[in-house]
């Protein structure tokens, strides 16, 4: 699947609440994930997120339907605009809550944006979601969950946990992520300068405030 062309391509979560959502952004294209638990911060987020905004975003993917809040998906819908559908796994949550599906995905699904950049989605599970996000230069694991099963430790350039813990830092057999980003509410500050101490490549954690939008590169 290649989505239209024409901007800088960039990752830019937004803190939603217990939860972050992301969105991936190159040239004219948009893919949206949407994990979150309160719209509002969602909403909020998104208006500090510069990437530009357009009028429309290419696809918008839940990809924890079951553990999502209809009320949160519908309305951080509305904020994105015009947009198809696509849900990971069972879409009967928000169908039975009147919300258009236009896709659902039950099998290792790859979305290509204009500028090398690519999202390989895995196979859902009844335990986590997982997506690999790579580009020119970067190399970004995407999870909620637990993460490690499938897309393996990596080496990453960047980890992004939507919701849920982190894995185990032993997991990455001292090659881990340059970047780790978790939201705010998941870990404490001492809680990462334990997880840092413990994490022998010295990471960089980033916690993604309720309402915040932080931006990575992708060039």
């Amino acid at each position: 699947m290649l989505l239209r062309e024409d901007g800088k391509a960039s990752l830019t979560l937004l803190g939603s609440g217990q939860s972050l959502s992301a969105l991936i952004s190159s040239e004219r294209a948009r893919v949206a994930l949407l994990h979150g638990t309160d719209p509002a911060d969602f909403g909020n987020a998104l208006r500090q997120a510069r990437v530009p905004l357009l009028a429309h975003t290419d696809i918008t993917l839940v990809p924890d339907p079951v553990n999502t809040g209809r009320t949160f998906i519908s309305t951080a819908l509305t904020q994105l605009g015009k947009t198809r559908v696509y849900v990971s796994g069972n879409a009967t949550p928000l169908l039975d809550a009147g919300i258009a599906v236009d896709e659902v995905l039950v099998a290792k699904t790859s979305i290509a944006l204009p500028g090398d950049v690519t999202l390989e989605i895995e196979e859902p599970d009844e335990a986590s979601w997982r997506a690999r996000l790579t580009a020119t230069s970067s190399d970004v694991a995407i999870v909620v969950g637990d993460g490690t099963s499938s897309i393996g430790a990596g080496p990453f350039t960047v980890w992004v946990q939507l919701q849920g813990a982190l894995p185990a830092s032993d997991q990455f057999a001292g090659n881990g992520p340059e970047t780790i980003v978790i939201p705010a509410s998941a870990m404490s500050g001492a809680a990462v300068r334990e997880y840092q101490d413990a994490a022998i490549w010295n990471p960089t954690i980033v916690r993604v405030h309720a309402g915040e939008a932080k931006s990575i590169d992708l060039a």
